[in-house]
């Protein structure tokens, strides 16, 4: 079994027991290491310290029972091993920016600050770090000319198509942008996605065709190595690894997928493209 394999066997272990009385030396010991070597073994394979991503998992999870349950604030603190309503409440807001009372009332969460379950396809990935880490980019305005559609997740078909309508009108630029845009937040479930292409100036000469400008901007870009349906791996580090740990905040509620003067077609495997992440200042 790879180092992978064994951290990917204690996430599984750390699933398990979202809401049992368990020690890190619980999850060591479920994978035959000692606590000082796997906390360092975790800490450089997962991108994140153990108790970390116990607390963020545990939080999220809670998260979504304060939606989808009638259980009081303190009940479900109890559930993921709170010690008290209030430890519970100080913890949530560090992560989600707003106390439990207030999330479970809120009438478009932001889903996105929730982290998934990471798995083995998440820690091949991450691995190793410098092919992940991302540079720093600045543009000039661009003007871009495409189809927008609705997603429901990162629904790669559904993107395709749009590639491939797109491609049908035959309209020309220089080059290819996917540009997902986020109603209620950065990596909401259902954003909407526009396969556009780049103009020089701002002119629509079809009728399906909707235009969206985007300013100069200062953007964190990710290279992404990998079929389109693996692009939830890039998001995921991004949002819930990369964003919380570099202490920078985004710009916009978009996110771009820049491929160069290749339009990703349906029946082609295109697997090397960036992910722009717009930066505040």
């Amino acid at each position: 079994m790879t180092h992978l394999e064994t951290m990917s066997a204690a996430i599984d272990f750390i699933e398990t027991h979202l809401q049992d009385e368990m020690t890190l030396a619980d999850v060591a010991d479920a994978v035959s290491y000692s606590l000082y070597h796997f906390s360092r073994v975790f800490s450089a394979t997962v991108h994140h310290t153990p108790y970390d991503y116990l607390m963020r998992r545990r939080l999220s999870e809670s998260s979504r029972d304060l939606l989808e349950s009638d259980k009081k604030v303190v009940d479900i603190a109890f559930d993921y091993q709170f010690n008290n309503a209030e430890t519970y409440s100080r913890a949530f807001k560090r992560l989600f920016h707003i106390l439990p009372s207030q999330w479970r009332k809120q009438s478009q969460p932001e889903h996105w600050r929730q982290m998934p379950q990471l798995t083995l396809p998440h820690l091949e990935y991450r691995n190793p770090k410098s092919k992940i880490s991302p540079t720093q980019i600045k543009t000039e305005k661009l003007h871009l000319v495409g189809l927008m559609s609705q997603l429901d997740c990162l629904q790669t078909d559904s993107i395709a198509a749009l590639w491939n309508h797109l491609h049908a009108t035959n309209v020309s630029g220089s080059e290819a942008f996917g540009l997902f845009l986020f109603p209620s937040g950065p990596g909401d479930a259902n954003p909407f996605y526009m396969a556009s292409i780049c103009i020089r100036e701002p002119s629509i000469n079809h009728a399906l065709l909707v235009e969206k400008q985007l300013p100069a901007q200062r953007y964190a870009s990710f290279h992404h190595n990998g079929l389109p349906e693996t692009r939830y791996l890039t998001f995921d580090y991004i949002f819930h690894t990369w964003l919380p740990q570099s202490g920078q905040k985004l710009s916009g509620d978009y996110v771009i997928e820049a491929f160069g003067n290749v339009m990703p077609l349906s029946g082609e495997t295109i697997i090397d493209w960036d992910v722009w992440v717009p930066l505040g200042d």
